[in-house]
């Protein structure tokens, strides 16, 4: 399989888009239809209905302290199948 390598560049041009034109740009245009063709190509499993049908689930960060700083984290996302009890 091929490797690439996702530069700081290319992240940020997806920053820049998802800020100029929303997050349908990520979850239902040229982003998610670019990581399905990527996919196909590469024998992965996403596709552009797999991002369409994401529901963003809000969740409380972890905050703590470290000396005089307030530190607040985002807490990793949960896969339901890590929830659901295996037989």
């Amino acid at each position: 399989m091929k490797k690439e390598i996702c530069w700081p560049t290319d992240l940020a041009r997806s920053y820049r888009a998802i800020a100029k034109q929303g997050s349908d740009w990520f979850y239902r245009g040229p982003f998610a239809h670019a990581v399905e063709k990527w996919m196909k190509q590469n024998g992965g499993l996403l596709t552009a209905d797999d991002f369409r049908n994401y529901k963003i689930e809000l969740r409380e960060p972890i905050i703590t302290s470290y000396r005089d700083f307030q530190i607040v984290a985002f807490r990793r996302p949960v896969p339901a199948e890590c929830m659901s009890p295996k037989s």
